[in-house]
């Protein structure tokens, strides 16, 4: 199987890829944090976009398919920041990776909901 295809200057939005790990409170404890693992260009194309009414409020939510360099360190566990959008926090639920040594990757992520 062929790995997802595109022309690397199609790739022209900054994403932030963030792992999530734990740091010292001071009191022996720890709080749960985000830290960048890397930054990279990527291809951002929006997929769908929805409205739902929760507890009386109205929730947006928005999904993506984006296309980035393949990492081997990256799984559904990370998180996307897309910084040419305002610092928009993606949740990432699906990887493609497409073959043994595939040159891009495509992810699939989401907005505007809860990990």
């Amino acid at each position: 199987m062929a790995g997802p295809r595109m022309q690397p200057g199609a790739m022209d939005q900054r994403i932030r890829i963030e792992g999530q790990g734990n740091t010292s409170d001071g009191q022996g404890g720890f709080t749960r944090a985000w830290s960048t693992v890397a930054t990279v260009w990527a291809r951002v194309e929006p997929i769908t976009a929805k409205e739902a009414v929760e507890a009386g409020r109205i929730e947006f939510s928005q999904r993506f398919r984006i296309m980035l360099r393949t990492r081997l360190d990256f799984t559904t566990a990370a998180r996307m920041v897309w910084t040419s959008n305002a610092d928009m926090i993606l949740n990432i639920r699906e990887i493609h990776n497409g073959g043994p040594r595939p040159q891009f990757m495509m992810v699939i992520a989401e907005s505007g909901v809860a990990t």
